[in-house]
């Protein structure tokens, strides 16, 4: 479940908020995979997306923005992965 998604002058935010320390080098990102969601549900930003991760334990925030072609390139492997 995505925690948060929210509408930033014309532009979607979606925030993962985690109760734990940061991780280092997730293997499987997230909100890579919430993003990719929305797209194929139909849910398009006018510009990138912005992804952040919220660390509430230590008040650390990382945010970074994905193009529509980079989430297109993550369902086209994330669809790799799943056919057998």
């Amino acid at each position: 479940r995505m925690d948060a998604v929210y509408e930033m002058d014309g532009g979607l935010e979606i925030v993962d908020f985690k109760s734990g320390v940061e991780l280092q080098m997730p293997e499987v990102d997230q909100l890579v995979i919430y993003a990719a969601a929305l797209r194929k549900l139909g849910i398009v930003a006018e510009r990138d997306l912005k992804l952040t991760y919220c660390y509430l334990a230590s008040a650390h925030v990382e945010s970074r923005s994905i193009s529509a072609e980079e989430v297109d390139q993550a369902l086209e492997k994330l669809a790799a992965k799943l056919t057998p």
